[in-house]
């Protein structure tokens, strides 16, 4: 029985000697094409958006490193800009000074004259048309005196006296009066 067997196999082999080589592949199903497809373009997708994504910090980051010299520069104006006013504002005021040198030279020749014998000026400052008379004399007689030549001056208009106290032995004073431009 045994060699029956044996030869219907051996018959069978004839007929169909390599059965495996007709054999075709299964067909790939289409719930399984649809994941693969599926796979392939997420991973794509995934790689175009970080790639996109570095591409943009990289842009980001060099439009950052330009902005930031930008404003340096911007700093750099805004500061030699200041130092230009500052410049300016000093030179303004060094001009009025020397502008109001003459006449504060001539002012005071046309005062020296009107100051009583004991009384003495500690501080003289002229703002605009008004002037600021500081000094100290021996007697109340002498302020009054000086208030009264002060009057009777061209340059001078409507002297006053602001403070007027004794200290220790001397009169202190303070005066105020209007100046013409002359």
């Amino acid at each position: 029985m045994h060699a029956c067997i044996d030869y219907l196999y051996i018959l069978w082999a004839m007929e169909n000697p390599a059965p495996w080589l007709h054999e075709t592949p299964e067909p790939i199903q289409p719930k399984n094409a649809f994941c693969a497809i599926l796979m392939w373009s997420s991973i794509c997708a995934a790689l175009c958006i970080g790639g996109l994504h570095t591409w943009l910090a990289q842009c980001i980051e060099h439009q950052e490193k330009k902005n930031a010299v930008w404003k340096n520069k911007i700093k750099a104006q805004k500061q030699q800009g200041d130092d230009k006013q500052i410049l300016d504002d000093k030179i303004e005021i060094l001009s009025q000074l020397t502008a109001n040198r003459a006449q504060n030279a001539k002012l005071l020749t046309h005062l020296v004259p009107l100051v009583p014998e004991g009384l003495y000026l500690t501080s003289f400052n002229r703002i605009g048309a008004q002037i600021l008379i500081e000094g100290v004399a021996q007697s109340h007689a002498q302020v009054m005196l000086f208030m009264h030549n002060l009057g009777t001056a061209p340059e001078v208009h409507a002297p006053q006296l602001d403070l007027m106290q004794k200290e220790e032995s001397i009169i202190v004073f303070h005066i105020h009066a209007a100046v013409s431009n002359a």
